[in-house]
């Protein structure tokens, strides 16, 4: 496992191959950050790494949610990224969630600006850094959340954060965390097609 104290956790399907994780961190220096890969499929078909800091758990079970939440589940490290597997992680992505978190050390969870394939935002952003609310978190995408899994350890109800048959994510007893959105932050990109229309 690397030394730093994040982790991606990659929703993804009917894999034999880890040849999508070299485009998904083809920016980046994977050795820098642990990933954790659910790779929903069948007895036949199954994932495995030889990489060190790339746990594989091949599931049986279908669905966004049941994949999202073994992986939160089966998380080791203390700062989650929840991750599809045609996403595209800027140079220093890690670097950007460490600072983000040095700097908000109570955060529960900070959310992080999400761009297009031609560097266009993938939803209207506020100016500048915010906490959240539960109207404003509601808005947003689980790709563009990282989770403080210490902090929300600390909270005593269970689950905490639940992940809906939708992919969305629901958050419990949300007034009692701190949840900062550096909007500021520009830490990934979302593969879409050139029929896409950027958000204006």
């Amino acid at each position: 496992m690397s030394d730093v104290n994040l982790e991606v956790l990659i929703s993804t399907m009917n894999r034999n191959s880890m040849n999508f994780i070299c485009k998904m961190f083809e920016k980046t220096e994977l050795s820098k950050f642990n990933v954790l890969i659910i790779n929903q499929t069948n007895k036949d078909n199954k994932l495995s790494s030889k990489l060190p800091n790339v746990r594989v758990i091949n599931s049986f079970e279908k669905g966004l949610s049941k994949s999202r939440n073994l992986a939160l589940k089966n998380a080791k490290s203390k700062y989650v990224v929840i991750a599809d597997d045609d996403l595209v992680y800027g140079k220093e992505f890690y670097k950007s969630i460490l600072e983000a978190f040095e700097q908000n050390k109570d955060a529960a969870i900070i959310t992080f600006e999400a761009y297009d394939d031609n560097g266009f935002p993938m939803r209207k952003y506020p100016d500048q850094s915010q906490l959240h609310n539960f109207e404003t978190i509601s808005k947003v995408s689980s790709r563009e959340i990282v989770i403080n899994l210490e902090v929300l350890k600390k909270n005593e109800t269970t689950p905490m954060i639940k992940v809906n048959i939708d992919g969305s994510i629901e958050i419990n007893n949300i007034k009692d965390l701190n949840i900062s959105d550096t909007s500021s932050v520009n830490h990934l990109i979302r593969k879409f097609s050139s029929e896409n229309e950027p958000i204006k």
